[in-house]
């Protein structure tokens, strides 16, 4: 990062991420993912933020691991945000995650 003048590298898991795992893996790889750059994050403040991951198209595992990530984890909110909008016209229980995003208002 230095040798390329990057003072600032956002950690995210890239597409298509774990969309297309089994139900339970998604669960537990988003809480895993999530905790990882947690901990890289933690060691490295100053250099690393994260978006978190999530099990979507699981809207209630979405939705737990969104609160456990942001709330417990200190993850960013952009990177949630485009994987829920990319699922909501395709699945109507995302409107759920999306309006629990809505209520937490924008990232400081």
């Amino acid at each position: 990062m230095d040798s390329q003048e990057i003072a600032t590298g956002i950690l995210s898991l890239t597409a298509p991420s774990i969309v297309r795992w089994d139900k339970g893996e998604r669960r537990e790889m988003a809480l895993r993912v999530n905790e990882h750059t947690a901990d890289l994050v933690a060691m490295r403040p100053d250099r690393f933020g994260n978006f978190a991951t999530l099990p979507l198209p699981d809207v209630d595992g979405a939705l737990r691991e969104l609160e456990h990530a942001l709330d417990m984890l200190g993850a960013e909110r952009g990177d949630p945000l485009r994987q829920l909008r990319r699922q909501v016209s395709r699945r109507s229980g995302v409107r759920a995650a999306m309006a629990e995003l809505g209520r937490r208002g924008p990232s400081a």
